[in-house]
C-alpha cells in the first residue's frame, strides 16, 4: 500500500524519468529517435529485481515514470511494477497495446501505488497493427475499474 505522506515528505519524494525500454511493438512516424535506430533492443535493459533493489536503496521514497518504448513490453515488467508498488509511486506512458499483460498488471498492482497511467492510442499504428480501438477502449475500462488513474 503507498505510503501516506505529509507536506513535509513532499521534499523528500526522488523523482524519476526512467526510459525504462527501447522495446516497442508500435513504429510511430514520430518516435523519439533513438527507439527508431534501436527497436526491439534489450542491451540496456536491467534485471527487473536489480532495478526494483537500486530503488529501495536510495532509501526514499521514489515517484517513477516510466515510458519507452513501450514500458509493457520490459520484461517482467508487471512483476518490476509489484515490487516498486511496495515502497514507491509509479507511472506509466503506454500505448495499450498488452492486452494479458494489462490484465495482469490490473490484478497484481495496487492503484494506490500508481500514480498515473498515460495511455496513448496512436491511432494510424495501432490500425497498421491490427489493435483494434475496441482492445484499447477495453483495456482502458479494465485499468479504470480497478481504480488506476488513466
Amino acid at each position: 500500500m503507498a505510503k501516506r505522506m505529509r507536506s513535509s515528505d513532499l521534499n523528500d519524494i526522488l523523482r524519476v524519468d526512467w526510459h525504462l525500454t527501447n522495446r516497442c511493438n508500435f513504429f510511430c512516424d514520430y518516435c523519439h529517435p533513438q527507439i527508431k535506430r534501436a527497436l526491439n533492443d534489450g542491451a540496456l535493459e536491467p534485471d527487473y529485481r536489480l532495478a526494483a533493489k537500486a530503488f529501495d536503496d536510495t532509501n526514499r521514497i521514489c515517484d517513477i515514470l516510466m515510458s519507452g518504448g513501450e514500458p509493457f513490453l520490459f520484461p517482467n515488467f508487471v512483476q518490476l511494477c509489484a515490487l516498486l508498488a511496495k515502497r514507491h509511486h509509479i507511472r506509466i506512458n503506454t500505448n495499450l497495446s498488452q492486452n494479458k499483460l494489462i490484465q495482469q498488471f490490473a490484478a497484481v498492482v495496487p492503484a494506490d501505488s500508481v500514480r498515473e497511467i498515460v495511455a496513448a492510442l496512436h491511432i494510424e499504428e495501432r490500425q497498421r497493427q491490427n489493435h483494434t480501438v475496441e482492445d484499447f477502449l477495453e483495456n482502458y475500462r479494465t485499468l479504470a475499474t480497478a481504480n488506476f488513474p488513466i
